[in-house]
């Protein structure tokens, strides 16, 4: 991977979302400068890491991971795989990489895609920004292109592009012929829409007089170095100049931009004739009404209406839904009476609904009223109704759903969506307006639409009635995520709005059986905010002093302005009164994420200042409905270090010397630097004493992270050097108190490997041979080679003797992985070979002590298979038909095509009978993955089809041991969703 790519990775993971470019820049640099595994720990370590996964697994972890970087859930075996890791101390961040490495075929393909959209965006960012610094205004398209290529060209090099930019024509010819003052004047003003401040006119002039800036970089590196107001400002400048309204009258076409001349202006293609309007083809000649079944069969549905319902003008107005292969034929009174009858109807994805108004001239009637439908189908004898808003004589008597079978009547429910999926079909709701909503069926979701000014804060609250748990979620007119919250009482939080707009608010329940009704209200919030929300507006706090503060309301968040010297350590605290959990974050004079702590007693982290300024700490609650008071305090610590706190100033070590160090305060790390030499093991061991926790972490000469480990008695791992020379051991406590004594030890291990730890050194196992080994040490892995044919399955087992748990994963002879297991009886799994060729089975124990004796087994299976494996060899199945299905073997999956419309909304259940827990996925004709659930009783979930075609429906057990039957089943359901086509 690219820095770059390596940077918007992370994005992805942690943020869901594209870099901005001030991040994009800021964390190359500190890549570049610290590691990789830095900036990773960085990432982990910002409030939304924690509020996106923390109280998750590790298999959640792993799930969110897939969702975020694949666009889909994670296979049992990669997800347990995964998962196993992150327990061994691998970050999250590092597994995120590790899976973006490892993508293959149509993962490879969505990752790529996403990755690719987050660099176009960032670099169009980018690239916005210097048409807007250098020329003063908007890309044209041909120049936007033409430069996103390049910076892709160049791997985000964006020097010889500054370069270009800077000696151009259109801007030598502004900014050339005039003096520094005048030039930091007109820059100033194109770029933030103000004059400079005395201070940073001088401080720009010296740097461009001195040689230390050259003036083709100077817009640029103002745009970089701006403050939270004046990034306000060029981002308004930025949009306005991207607004077509604003745009002025094109000036003849600018000679394109500078060098490299861009290959000839591809002559623009002449207008492609606009090809003949297609011929509308001939309105398909509506197929001569399909005659009908020799004679359609007809059901009669009898309404009582009461003893109201008598003579002169009295009426009936009503909606029916019913399938459409039927038609409302006839309507009658019993004991006579002349009807005028007005009906309109509309059809989507099988559902015809049809509004009629029926009033009776005269005669008397005896109440009930008679309506006969034809029903194309001449089988049929049953006929699904639903009659909604029915009113006799003005009176609403509500909804019901009826079952004809001939001449009686059995209730039923039938679905109509209250509110719209997406924000296409979204309700508009008014501000402090209760709005009600049915979550009609497991995986139904409800879209509201809102307007939102910005600046003004906003309350969101979701009621649950009889939904179990309520769940939503804001994101803005772009569809950007902006907050969540879910709750079994009252979902809520509260948002201070970035921009003027229509915002969507999705309403849903959680799990796979939430179904029921709710309320969603949005209202403003008028707050006396005891402290600003940001930077911008954040209260000045003098080091040693105490500040009280309040949070107000959910979601609130008060930052406080802080000086810091390069080289000093601070303690960072906060205490809350009332508040149940005090939360806080510091960021540098950039906006860039620092260090954080949260604590239901006393939040704290310690920090040595990288630089001196200003520093931005911000103090919030955490949950759903945590406000109260709260006390902030930063102070200096004269902190007298045994140990450094980095590479630069490590402690140098020997093999097989015990040194002893001391966490002095929290977030104190002591840094011990070791020499390896190229392929010997050595062990790595930290020791606490009345430090709480022991953890410690491994990088190499280049800053990249190698192993780590934390435990309360003795942390420790094994590793073998893969090159000489100096390597870098981090040791530190784990928590938000936790100081206190401790000793490390690296040293040599002499170790006999009864089997290689590598592919290049793998023991060769044949077909149906039980092999044994030992994990003589932790960290041990013995690595197995076994040849395999295309096409065939194979059972993958490691039983362990005195190992506590067998762990055991396959890679295939390019190194990519297959699929894995861990257990502490029996670990297997089973696969059918993609290609033939060598495989390598890896071995080796779980967790920081786990050594001992095992053995391994590979077997053919000779499996008759009920239901294929893949889409290319999936069973077709109809609608509405219960399919039995077996899972043979561990890893043994059944594969399912349907054919779905587009608009219709379809349940996908399977049912376990013998199988522990049944589990579920769906994907698209493309591969790419749609929706999926577990669970012991009855997995499901629902899906509105976006395009017509086949699906594929994946059934499997979930775990190393489940197999058993099972039956699956598609349906439709009557939920309508888009816009209504008349028909009659």
């Amino acid at each position: 991977m690219s820095v770059h790519t390596d940077i918007q990775t992370l994005y992805l993971t942690v943020y869901n979302r594209p870099a901005d470019w001030k991040g994009l820049l800021y964390w190359t640099e500190q890549l570049e400068a610290k590691g990789l595994e830095a900036v990773n720990q960085a990432f982990t370590q910002v409030p939304e890491f924690d509020e996106l996964y923390a109280g998750q697994s590790p298999e959640q972890q792993v799930n969110t991971l897939y969702q975020h970087l694949l666009g889909r859930d994670a296979e049992a075996g990669g997800r347990d795989y995964w998962a196993a890791k992150l327990d061994e101390g691998i970050s999250l961040a590092e597994v995120a990489r590790f899976i973006a490495d490892a993508a293959e075929g149509e993962d490879a393909t969505a990752f790529e895609s996403r990755l690719d959209n987050a660099q176009d965006h960032t670099y169009g960012e980018i690239i916005d920004t210097l048409y807007v610094g250098y020329y003063g205004r908007t890309a044209d398209k041909e120049g936007k292109a033409y430069w996103l290529e390049a910076m892709k060209s160049a791997e985000g090099d964006l020097d010889p592009i500054i370069e270009a930019f800077g000696n151009s024509d259109e801007y030598v010819e502004q900014y050339g012929g005039i003096d520094t003052e005048s030039q930091l004047d007109a820059l100033y003003n194109k770029l933030f829409s103000r004059e400079p401040d005395p201070e940073g006119a001088s401080y720009w002039a010296e740097q461009l007089n001195s040689g230390a800036l050259t003036l083709s970089s100077l817009a640029f590196t103002l745009a970089q170095a701006a403050a939270a107001d004046d990034t306000k400002a060029l981002e308004n400048n930025i949009q306005a100049a991207n607004s077509p309204e604003l745009e002025p009258t094109p000036e003849p076409e600018p000679t394109p931009e500078p060098e490299p001349t861009p290959e000839p202006e591809p002559t623009p293609e002449p207008e492609p004739t606009p090809e003949p309007e297609p011929t509308p083809e001939p309105e398909p000649t509506p197929e001569p009404e399909p005659t009908p079944e020799p004679e359609p069969t007809h059901l009669r549905l009898e309404l009582p209406l009461g003893d109201g319902w008598m003579s002169g003008s009295n009426s009936i107005n009503f909606d029916l839904v019913f399938q459409s292969a039927a038609m409302l034929d006839d309507v009658s009174l019993q004991g006579g009476g002349t009807l005028s009858i007005s009906a309109s109807s509309s059809s989507l994805g099988g559902v015809t609904t049809a509004s009629y108004s029926i009033s009776a001239a005269n005669g008397a009637a005896n109440g009930t009223l008679d309506l006969d439908f034809a029903v194309s189908d001449e089988n049929a004898d049953s006929l699904t109704v639903e009659i909604q808003g029915l009113t006799v004589n003005g009176e609403s008597l509500g909804n019901t759903s009826y079952v004809v079978e001939g001449n009686s009547l059995v209730e039923e429910v039938a679905l109509e969506d209250d509110h719209g999926d997406s924000s296409a079909d979204a309700t508009a709701i008014e501000l402090g307006t209760s709005v009600d909503g049915i979550i009609e069926i497991v995986s139904d979701k409800d879209v509201f639409a809102v307007e939102l000014e910005e600046g003004q804060r906003y309350l969101f609250q979701m009621t649950p009635e009889d939904l179990d748990t309520a769940n939503i979620s804001l994101s803005d007119s772009m569809g950007f995520f902006v907050d969540s919250s879910y709750d079994q009482d009252l979902a809520q939080f509260s948002y201070v709005a970035e921009s003027s707009g229509t915002y969507y608010l999705e309403a849903s329940g959680l799990g796979d059986d939430d179904a029921g009704d709710y309320s969603v209200m949005v209202e403003e919030v008028a707050l006396e905010d005891d402290h600003g929300d940001s930077s911008a507006d954040a209260t000045a706090i003098e080091l040693g002093t105490s500040v009280d503060g309040t949070i107000e309301i959910v979601s609130d968040n008060d930052v406080f302005a802080v000086e810091l010297e390069e080289g000093q350590r601070y303690l960072f605290q906060m205490t809350p009164e009332d508040l149940d959990t005090a939360n806080i974050s510091l960021s540098d004079s950039m906006g860039f994420f620092v260090d954080s702590s949260y604590d239901q007693d006393l939040a704290q982290f310690s920090y040595v200042a990288e630089s001196s300024g200003t520093y931005y700490l911000e103090a919030s609650g955490l949950g759903d409905d945590d406000a109260g008071d709260y006390s902030v305090m930063v102070e200096e610590v004269a902190l007298e270090d045994d140990h450094g706190d980095s590479s630069a100033d490590a402690t140098a070590i020997e093999l097989g010397t015990s040194v002893d160090g001391t966490i002095e305060i929290v977030s104190d790390k002591d840094v011990f630097a070791v020499e390896l030499e190229e392929g010997q093991r050595y062990l790595f061991q930290m020791t606490p004493e009345d430090l709480d926790t022991a953890n410690i972490s491994l990088s190499d000469s280049m800053g990249f992270f190698v192993d780590s480990s934390y435990d309360q008695d003795l942390a420790q791992f094994s590793y073998v050097a893969e090159s000489s020379g100096t390597y870098y051991l981090e040791a530190s406590g784990l928590g938000d108190d936790d100081a206190g004594d401790y000793s490390v030890m690296v040293e040599e291990v002499a170790l006999e490997d009864d089997h290689g730890d590598s592919s290049a050194d793998a023991t060769a196992i044949e077909l149906g041979t039980s092999v044994d080994g030992t994990i003589e040490i932790v960290s041990d892995n013995d690595v197995f080679a076994v040849e395999l044919e295309e096409g065939q399955r194979y059972l993958f087992q490691m039983t362990p003797e005195d190992l506590d748990t067998a762990n055991i994963s396959l890679s295939d002879s390019m190194g990519f992985f297959v699929d894995s297991s861990y257990d502490q009886d029996l670990a297997q799994f089973s696969y059918v070979a993609e290609s033939s060729g060598t495989y390598y089975l890896e071995a080796s124990g779980l967790g920081d002590d786990d050594a001992g004796d095992y053995s391994v087994m590979v077997e053919e299976v000779a499996l008759e298979d009920d239901h294929g494996d893949s889409s290319a060899d999936a069973t077709a199945i109809e609608l509405g038909t219960s399919v039995d299905g077996t899972i043979e073997i561990v890893s043994d999956k059944d594969v399912f095509a349907v054919e779905l419309e587009e608009g219709q909304r379809y349940l996908f259940q399977m049912t376990p009978e013998d199988l522990d827990t049944a589990d579920i996925s769906l994907s698209d004709s493309m591969g790419f993955f749609v929706d999926s659930s577990y669970d012991q009783d009855l997995a499901q979930f629902s899906y509105v089809a976006e395009s017509s075609g086949t699906y594929y429906l994946e059934a499997s057990g979930l775990g190393d041991d489940d197999t058993g039957d099972y039956s699956v089943l598609v349906e439709e359901v009557g939920i309508t969703t888009g816009d209504d086509v008349v028909i009659a």
